[in-house]
């Protein structure tokens, strides 16, 4: 049976056919350039888009492939040179800022009940706790960060390295260098906040300090400690600031994957006449 308002036949051998498993109904009837859909030929193979027959066409000619790809080259190795770098330094850095506090803390913990003049060495109601919560950043940030340079350093390192993060995905490492961020900020921000004259940093620091430094001079050098917290300080906005740079690495390795995916399928499929 032939309709007016669509091509399609209806035989007796419609039943038989959905008996043994294969489709019928109503073929969605083709248009494309190659059919005109005035003219009617019930025994045109190509009246039906199943019987459409599709060839591969190039998206980007040869040169403009070869660009992309050597585009895509030059990501790769800018996001391998960044990471190293930014890992490797941000393993610097946090062993640094861990053994500069925990010489800070170790040095306040013996020398805070010597007593000369009747007085110790430190403000009164000395607070620490800025000093080990930046203690406590670092050595994280230190574990962490030798955990991934490990990774790296031993055989087919960067293969497993590449593995871990596509499997925890894009989003996740966004998220991690976000939050790594956030914390190193956090913790520079309160280490500098709490620069009040009671804490150690301050306190060394404070002209107070320097007045008591010739009864103290075989206990501590307050100059000393001074230098060394202030540069912790610095330190930590420097693993602020890598930390930054670890995520430009992970947009760079996005677009990266834009790129690859147009280079491994730089075809679209179109209709010919057969």
């Amino acid at each position: 049976m032939v309709s007016n308002q669509g091509t399609y036949f209806v035989t007796p051998m419609d039943n038989s056919m959905e008996q043994t498993g294969f489709p019928t109904g109503k073929p969605k009837q083709a248009h494309h350039q190659y059919h005109d859909s005035t003219s009617f030929d019930p025994f045109h193979p190509t009246e039906f888009s199943a019987d459409e027959i599709y060839q591969p066409v190039p998206i980007y000619s040869s040169s403009e492939l070869w660009d992309l790809q050597e585009k895509e080259l030059l990501y790769k190795h800018v996001i391998r040179v960044l990471r190293f770098l930014a890992r490797f330094v941000t393993f610097f850095l946090a062993f640094s800022n861990t053994a500069t506090q925990s010489v800070v803390l170790h040095k306040f913990l013996t020398t805070r009940n010597i007593i000369i003049n009747d007085r110790n060495a430190w403000a009164a109601h000395t607070t620490i706790w800025t000093t080990i919560l930046l203690l406590v950043v670092s050595v994280v940030t230190a574990i962490v960060s030798s955990m991934i340079l490990g990774s790296y350093l031993s055989s087919g390192g960067v293969k497993r390295s590449n593995r871990v993060n596509a499997t925890a995905g894009m989003g996740m490492a966004v998220v991690g260098s976000i939050a790594h961020m956030l914390v190193s900020l956090v913790a520079a921000a309160t280490y500098r906040g709490g620069k009040t004259g009671h804490d150690l940093w301050g306190w060394t620091c404070d002209a107070k300090a320097q007045e008591i430094q010739p009864e103290f001079k075989e206990v501590i050098d307050f100059n000393h400690y001074c230098g060394i917290q202030s540069a912790s300080w610095y330190v930590s906005l420097a693993m602020a600031v890598l930390a930054v740079l670890l995520m430009v690495a992970y947009i760079m390795e996005w677009k990266r994957g834009q790129i690859k995916k147009i280079t491994n399928l730089n075809v679209k499929l179109e209709p010919v006449r057969v």
